[in-house]
């Protein structure tokens, strides 16, 4: 019998031996069974999180004008944001920032933004004279038409409605 140490082949009698694959015990198998299932559901949830938040940025492309805007509950009188206008600019996902800008009366200021946490969160970030000021926002209701945010500052909650011009 001749053995080659560098094919892990045997002859035999003029026949070649291919050992056969070392046996996988059923314990072995499923930890294999378990790891694929763990990377597909990985693989998954980062597909599912990306399309959300590319669902709410596309829904977000264009012109939305405020409607309401609450205090704590209390009602804000509409004379104080009837001229604030937003414009969310068409983008993709991507970890850099979507550009905007912000109109509140005769100011208009430039912006970026960011949906994030399978579309729930809406990060915009205000360039005031150079200063930047983050408002990091909870999106409870979006369609093409209709948006609902809300934040929270000091204790203080304010939800602003907006409906696309």
């Amino acid at each position: 019998m001749v053995t080659s140490s560098l094919t892990h082949l045997s002859v035999l009698n003029g026949v070649i031996c291919v050992p056969s694959s070392p046996k996988i015990n059923s314990k072995q198998k499923t930890k294999m069974k378990k790891a694929k299932y763990l990377l597909l559901s990985l693989s998954l949830l980062f597909v599912l999180s990306c399309s959300k938040d590319m669902k709410v940025v596309k829904q977000l492309d264009g012109s939305w004008k405020v409607t309401s805007v609450t205090d704590n509950g209390v009602s804000v009188p509409p004379a104080q944001f009837e001229n604030w206008t937003y414009i969310f600019t068409k983008c993709k996902v991507k970890k850099e920032e979507c550009d905007g800008t912000a109109t509140e009366g005769i100011f208009t200021l430039p912006f970026k933004y960011k949906v994030s946490d399978k579309g729930e969160k809406l990060t915009i970030t205000l360039d005031i004279l150079g200063d930047k000021e983050t408002i990091v926002y909870d999106i409870e209701e979006h369609s093409k038409t209709n948006l609902k945010i809300s934040t929270v500052e000091n204790g203080e909650k304010t939800v602003m409605t907006l409906e696309k011009k």
